[in-house]
């Protein structure tokens, strides 16, 4: 799995105590992930280009399939749902 570097980047500097491997199990149940379809159709911005949609969002890409999460709800979805030891 690839792992955008900015959500690689928020996650260290959140947890900087933390292994990445751990940030890989978190992803497999955190945050609800769209493909590029499902976040111009919940943005309601039918234009935005995969450019645009990668520099608001996060992304993962796995097996060949790019998905999008929403910063905020993903970082909201880590702290009610794991407990990480600073």
């Amino acid at each position: 799995m690839y792992i955008d570097v900015a959500l690689i980047n928020d996650f260290q500097k959140r947890y900087p105590n933390v292994a990445l491997s751990y940030l890989e199990d978190i992803l497999e149940y955190c945050g609800v992930w769209y493909s590029a379809e499902g976040i111009r159709a919940e943005s309601e911005d039918f234009d935005m280009t995969l450019e645009e949609i990668c520099s608001v969002y996060y992304f993962i890409v796995d097996k060949n399939k790019i998905k999008f999460a929403n910063p905020d709800a993903l970082w909201e979805d880590i702290v009610e749902y794991y407990t990480i030891d600073k």
